[in-house]
Parts: C-alpha cells; sequence; structure tokens
C-alpha cells in the first residue's frame, strides 16, 4: 500500500485533450495515428465548413477507429439554422449519435429546445464565449463545454476557469479569423455569403486602400485585414495552468499533409507541457511514433502570432500577402543570368516551392530546377521581367518541400499503438494466452490444445514463442511485457500465430464494446426560468429561427431584430467588431502611442467601402458599412 506523504496534496489528474480537424475519414484517422485525442469534422450539412462535408457512413467508420483508442469524435453543427431546416438539424443529430459521435459542436440556441439524444453538446466558439456571466448560463443549461474565444488572454481564462465547472478548449493553431467569432458580417454585406452559414468569401484576406480621418492615404493595395496563423505552441503550460483541458487545431479545410504534421507536432508539445505541469493526463489511449520531424513551418503557415494570450504585444497580421509564406531560409544576394543566388547556402532540393517579397512588396513565386551551393536555377519563366535592384535583400521563404511532403504523403508516417502485456500459460487441459491492455486494464483470454512434442532444445523455447506473441504487426497493439510460463515443448509457429491473433481481434472488439461515450449533462433545476444575461438582442446575436427566438424570450431576452442572415443589412450597419486595430499597426493609437486625433478612419476595396470605428476604452476596432449592401 503505497502512502501518501504528509503534507502533500492530493489531486485527480485532469483528462487533457488534442483535438485536431478533419476534412474526410482519411483525415481523421491521420489525425488519430499522429497523437490526437479527439477529432472534430463536419457532416454534410450545417457545418460552417460547408466545403468539407462527409456521409454518416464515414462518420461512423471514422467514430469505431477513434474509440478503439479511447478516441472522441465530434461532430460540427455550428452554423444558424432556418425555421424550415430544423427538422433535418435534429435528424442529423439522431444519426449522428447512432453512428457513435461523442459530441456536438453547436451555435444555434434552437437545439437546447430540441428532443434530441442523450449527446454531450459544445458551445462553438461561434457564440462568442468571453462573457463569465454567458458561459455560466450555458452551463446551467447542461452544456459540456464553451470553445473559449480566440481574444481572450490567459488572465480572462483563468477567471473563466474560477468560475465554471465546464470544460474549457481553446485554439492553440491555425488560421484566425479577424473578426470575433459568431460577429462577422462582412462577407455577407459584401457578397450574400454568410459566415454564420458556413460559406464566408474571407473578405478579410483581400487588398484594402487606408485613409485617416482627413482622407489622407495611410496604405494602398495591402492586406491590412490578414492576421498571422495562430501559433501557441509556447504557450501551452500557462494555459494549462489557466484551466484550459482541451487544445484545439484549426483546420478543416486544410490537406492531409497539414493535419499530420501539426498534429504530431503539438502532441510532442502538449506531453512536455503536461510533464512538467504535472497534473494531468492524456484523454485517450495509446502511443504514437513518427517517421518524420514535425515542423508546422513545412506545411501551411502564414507565420506565427500567440494573438493576444499574454495580451497586445507583438505584430499578429501579415499585411503583404493572405497567402502562405511558409519556413523561412535566407536572404537573396542577387540575380545572374536567370539565376537565384543567395547570401548563404540552403538545404533545397530539386522540386521545392520558394516565394519571396520583391522590392515592390509583391509576392514572387518559384519552383526548383536545380541547385548549387548559393546558386538556384528556377523554372524557366520564373524570374522573367526582375532586375537584381527587385531581389536584392529579400528573405528567401519555402512554402513546399517536396522531401518533406513525400514523407508525410506516406501511409507510414506515423504508427500508433496501445501497451499490451501477454502471459502464456500451461493450464490443466489446454494452453492460454491472456492479452491485456495495459491503458485501460481490459483483457481477454483464448484456449488452443496444442499436440504436444517435447522441443529438441528446451533452452530456446520461451524466446522462440516470445518472437512469435511479439508479432503485433497490423494490429492497434503492441507488446510491452511478455510472460511464457511453459514446459519445453515444441510449438509450431503457426499454431501461435492463430493464437496471437484470435486474442487481438477479441481485445479489439472488447475496448469498443465497453467504451463510454460522454451523455449529455442535464440542466440545472429551474433553468427554465433562469434568465439569460442580456436585457434585449438585436441581430447580433444571430436568432434565425422561431425556435431559438421562443427560447430567449422564454429566459427573459426579448429578440428585437433577428439575423441579418435573415432580415438583411443596411448602411451604417456594424458588420465586424476585431481585436486587430489598424491604429495599432500603423503606430498611431492615442493610449499606446500617445497619437493625436480620434476620428473614424475609412477601408476602400474594389467592392465595398467602410468606416472603422474605434473603441478605445475596449481596445477594439469597429468595421462599419458604408453604401448599398447585398
Amino acid at each position: 500500500m503505497t502512502k501518501e506523504k504528509k503534507g502533500a496534496p492530493f489531486f485527480k489528474k485532469i483528462s487533457i485533450e488534442l483535438l485536431a480537424p478533419a476534412k474526410d475519414l482519411a483525415g481523421g484517422r491521420a489525425a488519430i495515428t499522429h497523437g490526437a485525442d479527439a477529432v472534430y469534422i463536419g457532416a454534410d450539412r450545417f457545418s460552417a465548413r460547408a466545403a468539407a462535408s462527409n456521409t454518416m457512413a464515414d462518420i461512423e467508420s471514422l467514430c469505431r477507429f477513434a474509440h478503439g483508442f479511447n478516441a472522441k469524435i465530434y461532430l460540427a453543427l455550428n452554423t444558424l439554422l432556418y425555421d424550415d431546416e430544423l427538422k433535418n438539424a435534429k435528424t442529423l443529430i439522431h444519426e449522428a449519435w447512432n453512428a457513435g459521435v461523442d459530441a456536438v459542436i453547436f451555435q444555434d440556441m434552437a437545439l437546447l429546445e430540441m428532443d434530441l439524444p442523450p449527446i454531450a453538446l459544445h458551445a462553438s466558439t461561434q457564440m462568442h464565449n468571453m462573457n463569465p456571466k454567458h458561459i455560466a448560463f450555458l452551463e446551467a443549461a447542461g452544456v459540456s463545454r464553451v470553445v473559449l474565444a480566440r481574444e481572450l488572454d490567459l488572465e480572462a481564462i483563468g477567471r473563466i476557469r474560477k468560475k465554471t465547472n465546464l470544460d474549457l478548449e481553446a485554439f492553440v493553431h491555425g488560421a484566425l479569423c479577424v473578426s470575433h467569432s459568431g460577429r462577422c458580417w462582412m462577407s455577407l454585406a459584401m457578397g450574400g455569403r454568410s459566415a454564420n452559414r458556413g460559406v464566408c468569401g474571407q473578405p478579410c484576406r483581400l487588398p484594402w486602400d487606408l485613409t485617416d480621418e482627413k482622407g489622407t492615404r495611410i496604405s494602398s493595395g495591402k492586406h491590412l485585414l490578414s492576421l498571422k496563423d495562430m501559433d501557441r505552441s509556447a504557450g501551452l503550460l500557462p494555459m494549462l495552468e489557466a484551466g484550459v483541458s482541451s487544445f484545439k487545431i484549426e483546420g478543416r479545410l486544410k490537406d492531409i499533409s497539414y493535419v499530420k504534421n501539426v498534429t504530431a507536432f503539438y502532441r510532442k508539445k502538449l506531453d512536455a507541457a503536461m510533464e512538467i505541469w504535472g497534473r494531468g493526463e492524456r484523454a485517450s489511449h495509446g502511443n504514437s511514433s513518427f517517421t518524420f520531424t514535425p515542423d508546422p513551418a513545412k506545411t501551411f503557415h502564414r507565420g506565427g502570432t500567440d494573438y493576444f494570450l499574454y495580451g497586445r504585444r507583438e505584430k499578429i497580421w501579415q499585411m503583404d500577402t493572405p497567402k502562405a509564406m511558409g519556413e523561412k531560409l535566407c536572404r537573396i544576394q542577387g540575380l545572374e543570368g536567370g539565376i537565384l543566388l543567395l547570401e548563404e547556402a540552403a538545404d533545397l532540393a530539386p522540386g521545392d516551392g520558394l516565394c519571396f517579397l520583391d522590392a515592390a512588396g509583391l509576392m514572387r513565386g518559384l519552383n526548383v530546377n536545380r541547385v548549387e551551393g548559393k546558386k538556384v536555377w528556377p523554372a524557366p519563366g520564373s524570374l522573367t521581367g526582375l532586375k537584381v535592384s527587385d531581389v536584392a535583400g529579400s528573405f528567401l521563404y519555402r512554402n513546399a518541400d517536396i522531401r518533406f511532403r513525400r514523407m508525410l504523403e506516406s501511409e507510414k508516417s506515423a504508427s500508433r499503438k496501445l501497451p499490451v502485456s501477454l502471459v502464456f500459460r500451461e493450464g490443466e487441459k489446454d494452453f492460454v494466452l491472456e492479452m491485456k491492455d495495459l491503458s485501460s486494464g481490459l483483457s481477454v483470454e483464448v484456449c488452443a490444445d496444442f499436440d504436444l512434442e517435447p522441443a529438441k532444445n528446451p533452452s530456446t523455447v520461451q524466446e522462440a514463442v516470445r518472437r512469435q506473441l511479439e508479432k503485433l504487426g497490423d494490429t492497434p497493439f503492441e507488446a510491452k511485457e511478455i510472460l511464457v510460463e511453459t514446459g519445453p515443448w515444441f510449438f509450431r509457429a503457426s499454431a501461435l500465430n492463430a493464437l496471437r491473433r484470435e486474442a487481438a481481434e477479441k481485445l479489439v472488439l472488447l475496448c469498443l464494446e465497453k467504451y463510454e461515450r460522454p451523455r449529455r449533462k442535464q440542466a440545472v433545476q429551474g433553468f427554465d426560468t433562469q434568465p439569460y444575461p442580456e436585457d434585449c438582442l438585436d441581430a447580433s446575436f444571430n436568432v434565425s429561427n422561431a425556435m431559438a427566438k421562443a427560447f430567449y424570450e422564454k429566459h427573459g431576452s426579448p429578440v428585437q431584430s433577428m439575423a441579418f442572415e435573415k432580415e438583411g443589412m443596411s448602411p451604417g450597419t456594424r458588420v465586424m467588431t476585431s481585436h486587430h486595430c489598424l491604429r495599432y499597426a500603423f503606430r498611431a493609437c492615442p493610449r499606446h502611442h500617445r497619437a493625436e486625433g480620434g476620428g473614424n478612419w475609412h477601408l476602400k476595396g474594389s467592392r465595398a467601402s467602410f468606416t472603422l470605428d474605434f473603441d478605445c476604452a475596449d481596445c477594439c476596432m469597429h468595421i462599419v458599412s458604408e453604401g448599398a449592401l447585398k
């Protein structure tokens, strides 16, 4: 019996989850294999990534694969719903439950009024989960988890943790929405494509002109609203300490190479942070090993930012281009006869994709044909029209590493195994093989009656048996302990192999049979009369159907205006609120740079113009429509 050290605090280990995206079944399996504890995926409707849809048959297959490792699958049903879609959405959730899905990520409050199966509910970041009172209301409603707003810093996360028992999920990597999540209607205003309906046109990645309150041109043709990608890999330990229990990677539209690389990278980083922290345990079972060294800069990468995790302290934007620049290599020295001259040799290979910003700030791309030392021969025509002055001094980036991509495209880029122990012993009537999953403690026994012959070399029997029993290559298992308790008999390899396969098959089935899905929590007693923490709701609260309207009004919050997607927009509408502030970016902030002036600035593009209204008290920027809207 282990004695607890006097004065040492006792605490239960907290389940910590690495949550990865999946565009499809193959991406979901890859995410699990490369170390994810859970995967989120969309069906063929009602997903905030309409281009990443999947059949329920594929989702069911993914659930079965994941559950074998005690990993979870979440269905993203995180769009606004219209009245004529509610029945279909309810049917979809029942189908998801029957397929084995562990939770639904939702945005529309109508789901809280539906008669649903006992599936766990996670409040999407599209619900703008920043306010502790709003989060407390969701907890009272029976929601199991909230996906926190990306803009929250560590102190704000810590304050929320102290006021709720909900699981807190936070993004750690991937593309960033410049707007507060669920509060962007810029794409809807410009082209009728609603982000809240899964079809955002990403106007934030377009080039814009910027003028100040006096009409003075500040910037022309820059991607003023385009942010770097989130990278919080250096902040995992403080996020654990603040109370985050699920670490989410963005990217349901990304390719499988991105999913493999970034998931593997964060698996290693999160494991290291958890070991230092000492209070957490992995939410799933099994260990992943990789045939490559993960590096997020080698797949889609716009540069990294921790995005307000420690407050406003760094450049979060990438205004030169919305495209992925990749990994930074070295400076360009010049150009000679169509050959790119580098200041230092770089480890390049034919087929690599390179890019740089020329003297005019335009992104230039080229493919490598040949490399010799500091000289790079690009594909014909790549540098046509460029002079030495256009390239000299620019940084060279690699946005496609052909050798790295080939490693990732291999099916053997990773393997994930459950550690098992095996005991082969001689019973009274037959021989028994016990196989035990060391993660879950589940075990099975299989028996066989062998024709016994004395071994010609008794001293080698145990080692020969071990060699056959450890051959678990095509199974999800890896032998960590093998004990042989038999006499000096001769065992045919084929018989031992058959026994081992039978045990592995039975253990797989047992792990699936004993897997327990989380269940939806019951709403607190008296919840139906609990007030929602807002007096009245305008269009910014995204109420798009009668059921959601009735829900809010039952909880004391009259709906003044339905969602913009239902009632349309007019000039003067606030289409976005962002913590990204262009006054701050151009060092004209009265608060941080002691700059003079305080009027509105103006954003002009090829298709629309907007007014920028700066809220210095809350340190954010509002984008307001000008002129006719869609």
